[in-house]
């Protein structure tokens, strides 16, 4: 409800703010587009970007990186689930441009992301008109 979203949770996501699991399969990562009123309880992290630094999308990228990655799953601590402490992740240090290049680096990548997430919605579709062409050939 409205109530508990605004008098339960101790903080709220914000756009542009990136998720990251702690807990289970970790590091795993998204960015909140804002769509809708959110907040998060455990296992996972809300990182709010410092503009100053570092903008939304850059940040994201960056922990979705396949070495950045594994770095994560380095610190990652073995149990029944696997977890990352975030006193660990505070620790790590990672190199980044200006933030005019940060920009330009984001919105590449977003735009082959458009265009993946494009082509697999049309190859869906072309596997459903397949199904179907199928279905009606062996009816």
């Amino acid at each position: 409800s409205n109530e508990t979203y605004k008098t339960w949770f101790r903080s709220h996501i914000e756009e542009n703010d990136v998720l990251f699991s702690t807990v289970g399969n970790t590091a795993m990562c998204s960015i909140f587009y804002g769509e809708k009123l959110a907040c998060i309880a455990q296992n996972i992290v809300g990182l709010r970007a410092n503009h100053q630094f570092i903008t939304g999308d850059f940040l994201y990228y960056l922990l979705t990186e396949e070495k950045n990655n594994r770095l994560f799953k380095s610190i990652e601590m073995q149990a029944v689930q696997p977890s990352i402490k975030v006193s660990q992740m505070i620790d790590l240090v990672f190199n980044v441009p200006t933030i005019q290049e940060q920009e330009k680096i984001a919105g590449f990548l977003t735009a082959i992301d458009e265009r993946i997430d494009h082509t697999t919605a049309q190859l869906t579709h072309t596997k459903q008109w397949k199904k179907g062409l199928l279905q009606q050939m062996f009816v």
